[in-house]
């Protein structure tokens, strides 16, 4: 009896040291694959999810990806500052375009040869979004040039040098905005896209495993209960945890899994995967139950037959369909602003051709 417990203690010796070679291997494979394919080369730049055009208005080029990579509580702060900034860059703009063309109305600057031009460079640089370009080729221009006389004239060309100003400022929040969508620090040293996630995911539920392994092993060397024959059930989670682990996560990230408080994006994703390798036979009960829900909902589907999964698809598309239609109030303003613009530019040639 007292061999047997000494044999078992020193294959529990055994076992142990060999979690740890295999845990410290594993954490050098993961720095030297880090360090051979860097996360920053791979993983997705904020310029691919969104683009900050020249005049500084904002296009989220996929929402769904700029949720996943940056978090709700970011995109959330994000989506605010942009849409309050993007309309009042639009509507300054325009605003700009409009005063600048009334400007001319106003005073006779058919006697400078170069206005024309000069006016055309300046609405060129505004519509670009080149806004200290714009000021300094028209405002610079008005004020050395032609001096306007008529008091009305100098009023409007100090509100058009201030609207410049405020426009070069809102291009700066613009930017500032952007830079919220940063996620954690830590989150730079993590493959975080395409099959590098998967990989991610995979290290650190192995993490997780090994990390379990480790310390309930220790405990029963402690309290003399190792029993080497479970040896085989501990290799077996190191098989079975990192795959149930990827299938867990990617239901969750389509939705088939809610993670309430616990919000799922790129860089959580390794913690979770961590969470599920320590836990694999927790991991096994919770796969357990979402294939019985599963199944449940298949069974159903075969006794309803085939109609109900038609017109299912059917309103899925419709929804599709209709959600592309334009009906966006911002569509019939940017509409009326066009309309706004001609009419006033067309005025305006008429007044010059009197002259």
């Amino acid at each position: 009896m007292a061999n047997a417990r000494y044999d078992n203690k020193a294959a529990g010796k055994r076992f142990v040291w060999l979690l740890l070679v295999m845990l410290i291997g594993l954490v050098f494979v993961y720095v030297g694959s880090h360090l051979a394919v860097k996360p920053s080369e791979i993983n997705p730049k904020k310029s691919d999810i969104v683009t900050v055009a020249t005049n500084g208005v904002i296009t989220v080029n996929d929402y769904q990806k700029l949720l996943f990579f940056s978090g709700s509580d970011r995109v959330e702060l994000f989506t605010k500052e942009m849409a309050s900034n993007n309309l009042r860059i639009r509507n300054l703009q325009t605003g700009l375009e409009m005063a600048i063309l009334q400007l001319v109305s106003m005073e006779r600057f058919g006697t400078h040869t170069n206005y024309q031009a000069e006016l055309k460079i300046c609405l060129t640089y505004v519509e670009e979004g080149n806004f200290s370009s714009a000021r300094t080729s028209w405002i610079d221009y008005l004020n050395y040039f032609v001096k306007p006389t008529k008091a009305e004239s100098r009023l409007q060309l100090e509100k058009i040098s201030a609207s410049f100003e405020e426009l070069k400022q809102i291009k700066s929040s613009q930017n500032a905005a952007v830079n919220l969508l940063d996620p954690p620090s830590l989150a730079s040293t993590q493959w975080l896209v395409g099959s590098w996630l998967i990989a991610e995911i995979l290290f650190w539920s192995i993490f997780g495993v090994l990390t379990q392994l480790l310390v309930k092993s220790s405990e029963f060397l402690i309290k003399g209960s190792f029993m080497p024959r479970e040896k085989i059930i501990a290799f077996t989670k190191l098989a079975y945890g990192p795959i149930l682990s990827i299938v867990i996560i990617e239901a969750m990230t389509v939705g088939w899994i809610g993670s309430g408080d616990y919000e799922i994006v790129s860089w959580t994703l390794p913690i979770l995967a961590f969470v599920l390798g320590f836990n694999s036979r927790k991991t096994v009960t919770l796969f357990d139950r979402l294939s019985a829900r599963i199944f449940g909902k298949l069974e159903k589907g075969v006794d309803e037959g085939p109609s109900v999964a038609r017109e299912a698809y059917k309103q899925r598309l419709l929804a599709i369909m209709e959600a592309n239609k334009p009906k966006t109030f911002d569509e019939v303003i940017e509409n009326g602003i066009k309309v706004a613009k001609v009419m006033i530019s067309n005025t305006v040639q008429n007044k010059e051709a009197k002259l």
